[in-house]
C-alpha cells in the first residue's frame, strides 16, 4: 500500500505576491495580444522589436494559465514526437516542422541569457523512457532512428545502460534529446513581463477581455482599438464564441515534493539529472527543480477530458505516489504540492495558428502544447502579418481536416471527439 498525504492544492510558485497594473482607459495601438502566457508574450516581444506599438491584455496575471502551471520542461518533443511528423508528412517538412519548434526553444534561453532572466534556468537532457519491452521496440527505437535520420542529437540506451542513469528496473530502455533545459515558466512570464514593460510594451493584468470585435476588444468597461489582434489563449476562446469546435482542454496535475537528499537524488539519478516522461498513452514525467524538489505530472482516464480544473483530486495524488514509489521503491519521497492546470489541445494535436476566416484583422495562437510550441509560434504571428509568412500556413490553420470533422462531432460530443481524434493522432492511424 501507498502511503497517502493529502498535499497543499495550490502552485508552489504562485506563493509571490503580483500587484497588477490594471487598464483604466480606452486605448488605441498597433497590435492587442490577449494573453500573458508564453506565446502572448513571445508575440509582444517580436512585434515591439519591429516598432510596432503593442498592448498585451492579461485575465489574471502573466502566467496564470497553462504556462506557468508548466513542469518546466522547454524541449521540442512534447505531445507529438518526431518520428509522427515524418510519418505524417514526411521527412523534409518534419524537418522543417521540428526546426520551427527548435526555434522556440532557442528564443527562450536567448532571451534568458540576453536579458538576465531569473527564472531557475538548467540545462537538463531530456530521456523518453519505455514501459514496456514493445514500446522500446516500435516505439523508441523508431524515434531514435528518426532524430539520427534527419540529423538531430540523439542517443539510444536499452534496460541495461539505461539503469546507469534512471535507477528503475520498470523501464525498458530510452531515446535522449540534447540541448533541452528546464525553466520556472511562471517566474520566466512575469521576467519576460518587465523586460517588454521597459521597451515600451503596455501591459494590463487583471483586465480580462469579454469581446473581441473587427478592430477592437471589449474589456468590463474599456476599450483597446488595434489595427490586429492577436489571441494566445486556447479554452478562453469558447466565452470569446470563437473557434468553438476547434480547441479543447486536457488536465494534467503537479505534484512538488519536498527537499530531496543528494543522497536520495542519486539513487534516482546516479550521474546527472534529467527531465523525462514515459511511454503511456496518458504518460507520467517528472525531473528535478532548482530546490531539488521532485516534480512528477500525470493525469488519468477519467480526469484528462475536462472544461474546467478539477482541485483536490485525491484519486490523482494516489495514482502518481504510487507510481514514482513502483518506480524507485529504494527512495522515500514525500509530496507537498500539488496543483492542476488545463493545457489547450487541437484534435490531431498540432498547434492551431491563423486568421480569422471571417475578420483578417484576428490572428489566432492556441493549442501550442509545450512552452518551445508557444514560444515558435508567438514570434510566427509577427511574421505571417508582417511579412505575408505562409510556411505554415495550411498545416497550423485553425480550419484544416482533423480525423472527425464538425458533422460527426456533434454526434459523439466534443470530448468523445478531441479524445478519439487524439488517440488516432498519437498511433498514426
Amino acid at each position: 500500500m501507498c502511503k497517502i498525504l493529502r498535499p497543499i492544492d495550490i502552485p508552489y510558485c504562485y506563493a509571490e505576491k503580483i500587484i497588477p497594473e490594471q487598464l483604466t482607459q480606452d486605448k488605441k495601438t498597433d497590435v492587442v495580444i490577449v494573453g500573458g502566457g508564453m506565446a502572448g508574450l513571445s508575440a509582444a516581444q517580436e512585434f515591439a522589436q519591429r516598432g510596432l506599438s503593442v498592448i498585451l491584455l492579461e485575465k489574471f496575471f502573466c502566467g496564470s494559465g497553462a504556462t506557468g502551471k508548466n513542469s518546466g520542461y522547454v524541449t521540442p518533443n512534447s505531445e507529438l514526437d518526431l518520428d509522427h511528423f515524418i510519418k505524417s508528412y514526411g521527412s523534409d517538412d518534419a524537418k522543417k516542422i521540428w526546426n520551427f519548434n527548435v526555434g522556440g526553444q532557442e528564443l527562450i534561453r536567448s532571451n534568458i541569457e540576453q536579458y538576465n532572466l531569473s527564472c531557475e534556468y538548467q540545462k537538463q537532457d531530456t530521456l523518453l523512457l519505455a514501459n514496456s519491452p514493445r514500446k522500446f521496440k516500435k516505439f523508441i527505437k523508431y524515434e531514435f532512428d528518426a532524430l539520427k535520420h534527419l540529423g538531430f542529437g540523439t542517443w539510444l540506451w536499452d534496460k541495461d545502460e539505461l539503469k546507469s542513469y534512471v535507477n528503475s528496473d520498470k523501464y525498458y530502455g530510452a531515446v535522449g534529446y540534447a540541448n533541452s533545459f528546464s525553466i520556472n515558466s511562471y517566474q520566466y512570464c512575469q521576467q519576460m513581463k518587465e523586460y517588454l514593460k521597459n521597451s515600451g510594451v503596455k501591459i494590463y493584468e487583471e483586465t480580462p477581455v469579454l469581446q473581441v470585435h473587427q478592430d477592437y476588444v471589449q474589456t468590463h468597461t474599456y476599450k483597446v482599438f488595434a489595427k490586429k489582434i492577436i489571441l494566445c489563449v486556447d479554452h478562453f476562446l469558447t466565452d470569446l464564441d470563437l473557434l468553438k469546435n476547434k480547441v479543447y482542454t486536457v488536465q494534467t496535475f503537479l505534484l512538488l515534493s519536498k527537499p530531496l537528499s543528494q543522497e536520495q537524488i542519486k539513487k534516482i539519478f546516479p550521474k546527472q539529472n534529467y527531465m523525462v516522461w514515459d511511454s503511456d498513452l496518458i504518460y507520467q514525467y517528472y525531473r528535478l527543480n532548482s530546490d531539488n524538489r521532485l516534480i512528477l505530472g500525470g493525469s488519468g482516464y477519467f480526469n484528462s477530458y475536462v472544461d474546467h480544473e478539477q482541485c483536490n483530486k485525491i484519486s490523482i495524488y494516489e495514482k502518481l505516489n504510487c507510481y514514482i514509489k513502483n518506480k524507485f521503491p529504494q527512495v522515500d519521497i514525500e509530496f507537498e504540492y500539488m496543483w492542476p492546470g488545463l493545457i489547450g489541445i487541437s484534435k490531431d494535436l498540432v498547434p492551431i495558428a491563423g486568421f480569422d476566416k471571417k475578420n483578417p484583422n484576428i490572428y489566432y495562437v492556441s493549442a501550442a502544447t509545450g512552452l518551445t510550441w508557444a514560444a515558435a509560434l508567438g514570434r510566427y504571428s509577427a511574421s505571417a502579418i508582417l511579412d505575408d509568412n505562409k510556411d505554415f500556413q495550411e498545416l497550423f490553420s485553425p480550419y484544416r481536416k482533423f480525423h472527425i470533422g464538425d458533422g460527426l462531432q456533434k454526434i459523439l460530443g466534443k470530448r468523445i471527439s478531441f479524445a478519439v481524434s487524439n488517440f488516432l493522432s498519437i498511433k498514426n492511424l
